[in-house]
């Protein structure tokens, strides 16, 4: 299969490429030729699926999970990373930032690394990937037309926002909810989501059924779902609930229609007299 990106990349220092959510099937032809065409990966995807990625690649990954390790401050982290990877593009482009699911859904090192690239003279591309809003919804078989509402878990909560009871709702990033510092290998108490659920509960009914969907990483691992009312968020001090990477919350109250639209869209003579004959394109 022939490589969808030049080998050298030109005009081209930084390239920020998304894995998608199982590494290596979610991985796109383009993605693959753009990691082919770095001369160094950074990225913190674990040794697992990093083994996976083929030799060829695997010699150019330089791990930044040890950046994570130290803990700190995410902000501080990240400022680290997007350090490393800006001064090695300035040494040696082109360099590629590796990152899970799609690069512009909800990675703040992304949004830095485009912003030091503009600031620093280098020219950077997006190459993008599966999202978890992808997988999650393909994992729940739910179309969300006419709409999905998403937010990250904290942020919904600090800037006060009421999600509409309508429209289905996905919150990203529960299981960090309400702290700013890396939190691996850590699981939050009950009383760190109440919080959220008590956010939730002015908006939703106590016993409205919610999940928690964690998507699988792994060709051999499994999607964990858990499934609760949201009154039970977080569980009790005694039985602390472990968080999944995100939350779905369903409707809880029907759509209310535009009857008059609605009308017009099955109305043949609206559809003549706004979608005539002879202005389609060229």
């Amino acid at each position: 299969m022939e490589s969808t990106v030049p080998r050298d990349v030109p005009g081209c220092d930084v390239l920020i490429v998304g894995a998608g959510v199982r590494v290596p099937e979610h991985l796109t032809v383009e993605a693959v030729a753009a990691l082919d065409a770095a001369r160094e990966i950074y990225s913190i995807l674990p040794s697992i699926a990093v083994m996976k990625l083929g030799d060829a690649l695997v010699l150019k990954i330089r791990d930044l999970r040890e950046i994570y390790r130290r803990g700190g401050r995410r902000r501080g982290v990240y400022d680290q990373e997007v350090g490393l990877m800006v001064a090695a593009a300035l040494r040696n482009p082109p360099i590629a930032y590796l990152t899970v699911g799609n690069p512009v859904v909800f990675d703040s090192v992304t949004a830095s690394l485009l912003a030091q690239s503009r600031q620093r003279g280098l020219r950077a591309r997006v190459i993008p990937g599966i999202s978890s809003v992808d997988a999650i919804m393909a994992e729940l078989s739910i179309d969300y037309a006419p709409g999905l509402q998403v937010f990250d878990a904290t942020s919904l909560v600090t800037c006060n926002i009421r999600p509409r009871t309508d429209v289905g709702c996905l919150l990203l990033q529960p299981d960090i909810f309400g702290t700013a510092f890396v939190a691996i290998d850590r699981r939050p108490r009950a009383e760190a989501l109440w919080p959220l659920r008590d956010h939730l509960l002015a908006c939703y009914p106590a016993n409205h059924e919610v999940l928690f969907v964690t998507c699988a990483g792994t060709s051999e691992s499994v999607t964990e779902l858990e499934r609760f009312p949201i009154r039970d968020l977080g569980g009790t001090v005694d039985q602390p609930q472990v968080p999944g990477a995100a939350l779905y919350i369903p409707p809880a109250a029907a759509l209310t229609l535009n009857e008059t639209l609605l009308r017009l869209t099955v109305d043949r003579r609206e559809f003549e007299k706004n979608f005539p004959e002879g202005l389609g394109h060229a």
